[in-house]
């Protein structure tokens, strides 16, 4: 692949410790550590980045606060940073970029961003406008006026409100407004320690059309006054003392304060409340989530929300994003009581109840409630009058939207981009919709509702995730043999061999009785509670989309024709007698403990699973066999370093006299060693015991401006205190597990290796969604960088066929396009142009200037790619010592390079089918030269013609070219 020059890069990327020797591993016993459940629902974390151009790909201190918290915020002790404004509001996006600055500069951890327009966008629902309803400016008015005291704004405008006998009146505060706050600060007379509000644009930050620094340090300086009363000084460095908001203990307080008694009985809690706009951008942001519709006024949510928090503690849900139909959590700020519905946009003859419709018709299209079935109507004809219980409305006569009307609470999984086994959209794809009270939710009670409302979620969480991630696969013996195994699977799947028409259930955790090939894996159709439901009696949501798994034979290929579905067979459930592996991985589970003097955590494996290992592994060699050992450990945390350690003599007797492969999976990643890369290892001269460590760490914030936010690891491998690096010549395959950000483009997923000279280099590695992991080969190890380089063309359209080969290329410097920011994907090909892309899409250099090359190479962009592929032997040219460049590459000269490179790459791809140029009426055409690329790659699926025929003598697009090289590399 290629390398990217950073001059800096290895000052600004890498954070300070990533490498370490292997620290002394004392002895372990054999004791089981079992890992604790690892949920695949993502977090969401991007809002402001999303949200606001200067932030865009910076890491930045905000956080969002609703109504309700920012209410609870001004009723805590403590120091806090607070900025009103909205993504709305131009003043804000031309300076948020610079408070931020200012903020990480002064080490603020937080500031808490409150939006007076609750849905993030119109001033008919900002609190703060005087053309919005009486009921929300009552909110903003109460908030100034009982918690901002000391508020002076010179010239503001007033806000005021009349509902029933409540009326008050308070200065208006324009967005943007930054201030710090105290409830306590001047005995409690002025809340407000210090603030800035000045409303500029962008405009006012430039001279001459470009920005200016000297008014961009002025603005800065007015921040820094906000900070300073606030701030220590150290060695001339200033640092603001601040607190944070405790998450946890607001839930607890919030939830117990409603319900009048104690709600949440577990050790933490795993929700978080977003706004409407961050909600929003939530749902628009790829990846699946695990949500909550519902808040602390609801009778219905009270119950039950202890029982979701337990529910996601124990699947290892890291956190559950929450939104409440009433954007102030039902509290009145006059009562105290959270008993309103005066914000509540659910209601049909709520002012905003355009808020709840849009949410559900542009977010929640396949969305399914008990009111959905009301007799009534439906969204597509209501009935003049529909009854408000079943369904939401906004406008007016024929600009008048439905929408269906959930109950609370509504606990679902979303994931955008899900489409079911029809092509339908479905970004629901699961959801509990059961609505029980205090009393007949009690434990014991006769109706079975606790039981119930567990036995729902349960069934929620049987599918996280889009389509099928992290399944593995066990070769099947030979190519005949009905041996080989899918795993990682779960009984929310169903699969069938490619070809056949018939899904067949999964049971347990594996897939059994396999034959080489190719396999589909699916999600099931799925059911799902609704309200006043005592057992899910209909298939709400449709079979997803599909995975292909291949299942390979022990020669490294797939094994020929259709396998056919073969009935699984259950894993024994005893221990059989001991005769080798029987063709099956031999894991072991190692414990971990922290090191206290490192921090690193340590893994051994103990005499006595080491000597069972061994014993396994004697017994193939005896039978010629070869045997997988994996070795698997439960680390501390997601970050920092893992060790795994054999003695040296354990280790010399695993790898002695047999065909071992050995798998090491640390949680942070997994590596994979063949026998030749263990045999390297084995031959240091040091003699001290054997240790893979795994490091995974972070790019510094200057390394972060370059390549953003990006995850880096360290492999490496010792013996004794001798680090060794390479393996005789052997590739290595590492798996990390990663899951697609907000936003990214799995193609455009790619892994940097850093060399000593301080470049990038673009190994190959990609993204894969079945695995759930990037995964890529090195003959090397050293530090590794998942990076992201996404290549948009303006005339490569969306769900363009080729789209995918042409970003999965581009990402990798494959590809540059035509310039202007087109890629050209009409245009015919030139054999020069081909060699080029074709060596750079595997990695080969090119040859140096005077390197042997053909008479017609000239000085240009190819001269270099055209002698390497003469020296190796890739291409002979057309005769006469030439190549012929600029001519145009037609299909079969174009197959016969790519096979010739693949043979030299040792990468030929195996027979998929029986397929053969036979099958093509112009078969004839095919030149004696071509005809062995085309059989191969005919058989092996790559080439699969157009209107039965090859067309072999035609000349080759750039989007043909592009698709050719992705099915191989992305396959590989």
């Amino acid at each position: 692949m290629q390398k990217r020059s950073f001059k800096t890069i290895l000052t600004l990327l890498l954070a300070l410790t990533l490498v370490l020797p292997a620290v002394s591993a004392g002895p372990a016993s054999a004791a089981d550590n079992a890992p604790a459940k690892v949920a695949k629902y993502g977090t969401y974390t991007s809002y402001f980045s999303d949200s606001y151009s200067e932030l865009a790909g910076k890491s930045n201190v905000f956080e969002t606060l609703t109504y309700h918290q920012l209410w609870n915020l001004f009723n805590s002790d403590g120091t806090y940073v607070v900025l009103f404004g909205g993504a709305w509001s131009d003043h804000t996006q031309s300076v948020i970029g610079y408070i931020n600055d200012v903020a990480k500069e002064y080490g603020v951890k937080a500031i808490y961003n409150f939006d007076t327009r609750l849905d993030g966008d119109t001033a008919s629902a900002d609190i703060a406008d005087s053309s919005s309803p009486d009921t929300y400016r009552k909110r903003y008015v109460e908030l100034v006026n009982q918690h901002l005291t000391n508020l002076e704004l010179e010239g503001a405008a007033k806000i005021s409100y009349t509902v029933g006998a409540q009326s008050g009146e308070a200065d208006r505060i324009e967005s943007p407004y930054l201030f710090v706050y105290n409830r306590t600060n001047g005995d409690g007379a002025a809340p407000i320690v210090s603030d800035l509000q000045e409303l500029l644009t962008e405009a006012d930050f430039q001279t001459d059309g470009k920005i200016d620094p000297a008014k961009v340090e002025a603005y800065k300086a007015k921040v820094r006054e906000v900070f300073d009363p606030i701030s220590k000084e150290t060695d001339g460095k200033k640092a603001a003392i601040h607190s944070l908001i405790d998450n946890e203990s607001y839930f607890r307080s919030t939830y117990n304060a409603a319900a009048g008694r104690t709600v949440f009985t577990g050790s933490r809690v795993v929700f978080q409340t977003v706004t409407y706009d961050e909600l929003k951008k939530l749902q628009e942001s790829s990846g699946d989530y695990a949500i909550l519709y519902g808040g602390p006024w609801c009778p219905n949510t009270q119950p039950v929300i202890d029982l979701i928090n337990q529910w996601a503690i124990d699947e290892g849900i890291q956190t559950v994003y929450t939104w409440d139909t009433r954007l102030d959590n039902g509290f009145d700020p006059v009562t105290k009581e959270f008993k309103s519905a005066e914000l509540h946009v659910r209601d049909v003859n709520h002012p905003n109840a355009r808020i709840y419709v849009d949410l559900v018709n542009q977010y929640l299209t396949n969305i399914t409630t008990a009111n959905s079935k009301h007799a009534n109507g439906n969204p597509a004809a209501p009935p003049e009058t529909p009854s408000g219980s079943y369904l939401i409305w906004s406008g007016e006569g024929e600009g008048r939207v439905y929408a269906k009307r959930l109950q609370v609470p509504y606990v679902f999984t979303y994931n955008k981009d899900n489409v079911d086994s029809t092509g339908t959209s479905a970004p629901i794809y699961g959801h509990v919709e059961l609505m029980y009270t205090w009393t007949n939710i009690e434990e014991g009670h006769t109706s079975g509702n606790r039981d119930r409302f567990k036995k729902a979620l349960n069934l929620l969480s049987t599918r996280q995730e889009s389509v099928p991630t992290d399944l593995t696969t066990v070769n099947a013996s030979s190519s005949s043999a009905k041996n080989g195994q899918i795993k990682g699977v779960s009984e929310a799947l169903e699969y069938k061999a490619n070809g056949s028409d018939a899904y067949l259930p999964v049971e347990g955790t594996s897939i059994t009785g396999l034959a080489a090939g190719t396999y589909q894996v699916r999600y099931r159709a799925k059911t799902g509670y609704n309200a006043g439901a005592t057992e899910p009696t209909e298939h709400y949501y449709a079979a997803g989309q599909t995975v292909d798994v291949i299942v390979r034979a022990n020669s490294g290929s797939p094994g020929s024709g259709d396998p056919g579905p073969s009935t699984p067979s259950p894993e024994p459930t005893t221990t059989p007698e001991q005769s080798g592996s029987n063709g099956k991985p031999v894991a072991v589970t190692l414990p971990a403990s922290k090191d206290a003097t490192s921090g690193i955590t340590v893994a051994v494996v103990s005499e006595e699973e080491a000597a069972k290992l061994i014993e396994v592994a004697k017994q193939d060699a005896a039978a010629g066999k070869p045997t997988a050992v994996e070795l698997n450990v439960k680390a501390d945390s997601a970050d920092g370093t893992t060790q795994v350690t054999l003695t040296r003599e354990d280790y010399n007797k695993l790898i002695a006299g047999s065909n071992v492969e050995l798998k090491v999976n640390v949680g942070l990643a997994s590596i994979v060693f063949d026998s030749a890369a263990l045999k390297a290892i084995g031959e240091s001269k040091d003699t001290g015991d054997i240790s893979f460590i795994v490091a995974k760490s972070s790019l510094t914030e200057d390394g972060k401006q370059v390549l953003g936010d990006r995850p880096v690891y360290d492999l490496s491998v010792f013996a004794g205190e001798t680090s060794i690096s390479e393996f005789g010549g052997s590739e290595v395959w590492v798996s990390i597990p990663y899951r697609l950000q907000a936003g990214e483009d799995a193609q455009a997923i790619i892994v940097y290796h850093v060399t000593g000279e301080g470049e990038l280099h673009t190994v190959r590695g990609q993204y894969s969604a079945a695995a759930g992991a990037v995964e890529f080969g090195t003959t090397h190890f050293s530090q590794y960088i998942i990076g992201y380089n996404k290549v948009a063309f303006t005339d490569v359209p969306a769900g363009a066929w080729y789209g995918n080969a042409v970003t999965f290329l581009a990402a990798r410097d494959v590809t540059n396009g035509s310039g202007n920011g087109e890629y050209n994907p009409g245009a015919a090909i030139t054999r020069g142009q081909f060699i080029v892309l074709l060596l750079k899409a595997y990695g080969i250099e090119a040859d140096a200037a005077n390197a042997a090359n053909f008479s017609d190479a000239g000085n240009t962009y190819y001269t270099g790619y055209l002698a390497a592929a003469k020296r190796l032997g890739i291409t002979t040219g057309t005769g006469d010592n030439q190549f012929k460049p600029n001519d145009l590459i037609t299909r079969q000269d174009l197959f016969t390079l790519l096979y010739r490179a693949l043979e030299v790459l040792k990468e030929v791809p195996a027979k998929q089918s029986n397929a053969s140029t036979a099958d093509f009426s112009d078969a004839g055409q095919i030149a004696a030269y071509a005809q062995k690329a085309f059989e191969t790659f005919v058989a092996s699926g790559v080439v699969s013609g157009n209107d039965g025929q090859l067309s072999p003598k035609a000349n080759t697009t750039r989007a043909q070219v592009a698709q050719v090289l992705y099915n191989l590399l992305a396959a590989n």
